[in-house]
């Protein structure tokens, strides 16, 4: 996102300042292989998680975060983004679409959306955002059907169903599963590694980071 959240900032200036003194070197955009792990004395391996397509009942087109992130957002005008965690993740989402173009359905079964954000001081400021933006917002409730001639969103506590318009793109935000491919290639490389992060188990950043300083 172009508006990354105040903690990953923090993280990003640290490891700014910890490359400008010469303690980090920083290469992006490049794929790190089993191959070029045996030029170094050890490797850990935080290659994070992938997210998937969610399950909609419906004919809206069906898109993972993944795919958001990488800009690889479809032709559309009106999406519906179903939360099940209650993190910046599906703030990032909502951003990204509207940013595309989309009108913006955010639901979520929480009382609140995305309440984690909380902890970061980034709850007040996300409502006060959503509103600018126009995203029409549903708590305590859950897509029941995602189509491109209707959107059905139910009320968790008695069933009661809202009809929408239909939606071009619908988007269930969850915990991805992990990835472990550089892991499972390197395992047998006659060097020190460890795995940490969302590669061990889906987490947040500051339990990857956590665990490289504690590997050090």
């Amino acid at each position: 996102s172009d508006q990354p959240s105040k903690v990953l900032q923090y993280y990003l200036d640290n490891f700014a300042d910890y490359e400008k003194r010469g303690n980090l070197q920083i290469k992006t955009n490049q794929e790190f292989t089993a191959d070029m792990a045996k030029n170094f004395d050890a490797v850990a391996v935080a290659t994070g998680a992938n997210y998937f397509n969610g399950s909609f009942k419906g004919d809206s087109q069906v898109t993972s975060l993944d795919d958001i992130l990488d800009g690889n957002i479809p032709a559309g005008s009106r999406a519906v983004v179903e939360d099940t965690l209650g993190d910046n993740r599906a703030v990032t989402a909502c951003r990204m679409l509207k940013k595309a173009g989309y009108n913006v359905v955010l639901v979520t079964k929480n009382a609140y959306h995305a309440s984690k954000l909380v902890k970061i001081g980034e709850f007040a400021d996300w409502y006060g955002e959503m509103a600018g933006l126009g995203i029409d917002d549903y708590t305590n409730s859950y897509v029941g059907y995602a189509g491109k001639d209707k959107v059905e969103i139910i009320n968790k506590y008695n069933e009661e169903i809202t009809a929408l318009a239909g939606a071009d793109l619908a988007v269930k935000i969850e915990t991805p599963k992990v990835e472990q491919g550089l892991w499972e290639a390197i395992k047998n490389i006659n060097v020190p590694k460890i795995l940490l992060g969302d590669a061990v188990a889906p987490r947040n950043l500051q339990a990857a980071i956590r665990e490289g300083y504690q590997a050090i």
